[in-house]
C-alpha cells in the first residue's frame, strides 16, 4: 500500500488519525528519579521479586483517584505522583512490550498485525498498534515471544513481495521517539570456564557484570560445549563493558581468585540520533548532486 506524502501510514477506518510525527515527550518523567523502578522484566514479572509501590496492595487493585484540575499561570494542570505512574504501568500490563521502528516506510497497521506475528514466528497472541510516527508498539502475552522479538534486532517484514525493515527495541518509561535506544540484547561467552560453572545461576551471576542476564544458549543448556558457556544479556550500549570478571572461591582466609575472560560474540552498535539524521542528510545531498 502506498504511503502518504507525510511518511505516515493512513488512519484506520473509524479511528482517529495517527499521532503527529513529534508527539509530546514524557520520557523525562523518570530520568531524574533513578530510585523509581521501571516495570519488571519478563523473567521476574510474576515471581514476586518486585515489591508493589503500594505496599501490600496489588497494583492491579490499587485505585488512582480522579485528579482535580488546578491552574498554573492560567494553564489547566493535572498532577500525578510518580508512584501512581508506576501503578499505571502495572495496571496497563506494560511489561512485555517491544518497539518496532520502520525508517523507510511500512504497510498499513492492519497488515502489520497479521505479518509481524506470522513472519517473526510468534507463538501467542500479540497486540500491535501505532505508537507514533514510524513506531509501532507490540504487546506480547508470553515472555518467549518478547525474547524472540528482542533477539532479532532487525526483521524484514514482507508485504506483496516488498520488504520493509523493522528494528526492534525494548520499551520502557524513558522511551523517546527522537532518540535511539541505548539498551539491546547481545551474546557473551566465557571461554575456558570449567563445566561445573555452566549452571544458569552461576552464569547469570557472572553475566550480571555486563548487563541483565536473559538466558543461556541451547549448547550450554544441553552440556554439549564444555569448552565455553554462552549467555544472552540485555546491555547498555553506552557503558564500558568489562573484559573479564574475577571469580573467587572459598571463605575466610582461604579464597582463590581467577580472572575469567569475557568474549563479546555479538553486540549491536549504538548510533546516536544526530549521527543517524546526518547520514540521512548526507544520502539526500548525494542524491541531489548525482
Amino acid at each position: 500500500m502506498a504511503i502518504p506524502a507525510t511518511g505516515r501510514p493512513p488512519p484506520e477506518v473509524g479511528h482517529h488519525p495517527p499521532i503527529p510525527a513529534h508527539p509530546l515527550n514524557y520520557s523525562n518523567i523518570f530520568k531524574s528519579s533513578p530510585t523509581i523502578p521501571f516495570f519488571p522484566s519478563p523473567e521476574t514479572a510474576n515471581n514476586g521479586e518486585n515489591p508493589s509501590p503500594c505496599g501490600n496492595t496489588s497494583p492491579m487493585s490499587f485505585s488512582i483517584p480522579i485528579k482535580p484540575i488546578v491552574y498554573l499561570h492560567g494553564e489547566p494542570t493535572v498532577r500525578f505522583e510518580k508512584k501512581e505512574v508506576e501503578v499505571m504501568i502495572h495496571q496497563q500490563e506494560l511489561n512485555l512490550e517491544v518497539i518496532g521502528k520502520f525508517s523507510h516506510g511500512w504497510p498499513e497497521i492492519g497488515l502489520l498485525r497479521t505479518a509481524i506475528p506470522k513472519q517473526c514466528g510468534l507463538k501467542a497472541e500479540v497486540n500491535i498498534g501505532l505508537l507514533c510516527d514510524r513506531h509501532v508498539l507490540i504487546r506480547c502475552t508470553i515472555a518467549e515471544d518478547y525474547d524472540t522479538l528482542m533477539s532479532r534486532h532487525t526483521v524484514e517484514i514482507k508485504e506483496k513481495n516488498k520488504p520493509y525493515l523493522m528494528r526492534t527495541f525494548k520499551w520502557d518509561v524513558t522511551f523517546n521517539p527522537e532518540e535511539e535506544t541505548r539498551f539491546a540484547y547481545g551474546w557473551i561467552s566465557f571461554p575456558g570456564l570449567p563445566p561445573y560453572f555452566h549452571g544458569e545461576s552461576s552464569l547469570f551471576s557472572m553475566a550480571a557484570s555486563v548487563g541483565i542476564p536473559i538466558s543461556i544458549d541451547s549448547a550450554t543448556r544441553n552440556k554439549i560445549r564444555p569448552s565455553s558457556a554462552r549467555v544472552k544479556v540485555e546491555v547498555d550500549l553506552l557503558k564500558v563493558h568489562p573484559k573479564s570478571v574475577l571469580i573467587q572461591v572459598g571463605e575466610g582466609a582461604e579464597i582463590t581468585s581467577t580472572p575469567q575472560r569475557i568474549r563479546y560474540d555479538f553486540l549491536p552498535k549504538f548510533v546516536p540520533i544526530a549521527s543517524y539524521k546526518d547520514m540521512i542528510q548526507l544520502d539526500v545531498g548525494n542524491s541531489i548532486r548525482n
